[in-house]
Order: C-alpha cells, then sequence, then structure tokens
C-alpha cells in the first residue's frame, strides 16, 4: 500500500493530476473521507491532469457527474445514499461499468 499524505487543497489537486498521468481510463478509483475531507478536490485535479478543463463539482445531489473532453471520460459517482444493488441500479451505474471511462466513486 502506497500512503499520500496531503497538507491542503492545491497539494491534494497536484496528486490527482500525477495520478492522472499515469492511468488510461479504464480504472475505478474508490475514494472514502468524511465531508470536507478533499475527496472533489482530488477529483478536480485529476480530471486536471486527464486533460477536462470544464467545473468539476461534487455529486452530491446529482449522484452522477460527467467529464467530457479530456483524455478519457470521467464518470465521478457520489455514493454517499446508494444503498445495495437496487440503488446502484436507479442511479445507473452498471451503464458505466463496461465502458472504456474512469469510474471515481465517493
Amino acid at each position: 500500500m502506497i500512503k499520500f499524505i496531503s497538507n491542503d487543497v492545491k497539494q491534494t489537486e497536484d496528486l490527482g493530476k500525477r495520478i492522472a498521468s499515469v492511468l488510461n481510463g479504464n480504472e475505478v478509483i474508490a475514494m472514502f473521507g468524511d465531508l470536507g475531507a478533499g475527496k472533489t478536490a482530488f477529483t478536480r485535479g485529476f480530471c486536471r491532469g486527464a486533460g477536462y478543463n470544464g467545473e468539476v463539482t461534487s455529486p452530491t445531489f446529482a449522484i452522477m457527474h460527467e467529464y467530457i473532453g479530456g483524455k478519457f471520460p470521467i464518470y465521478h459517482f457520489d455514493m454517499y445514499r446508494v444503498i445495495g444493488e437496487d440503488g446502484l441500479y436507479s442511479c445507473g451505474f452498471f451503464d458505466y461499468v463496461d465502458t472504456d471511462a474512469l469510474l471515481m466513486l465517493e
């Protein structure tokens, strides 16, 4: 296991950029942490590192945001309110699993 420690938003975004530079877009990244832990900051940096230049926000109320226009599509899910397999079907998660895209889960 590799552990990264970030002390501010810029470091968290920079870490996201560095990780995006070595991935090819068919991975799943699962993030765990309390509100304000930096999950969306990491995702914002990751999207920048993958070449997406649009707005990146938390998918808390939308359940999922699509970031298209970089080197690969990124689908950013907020799983906080998703409960069980039925919840995964309801939010459309399985529609994105077998795509050529990166899934970002928080």
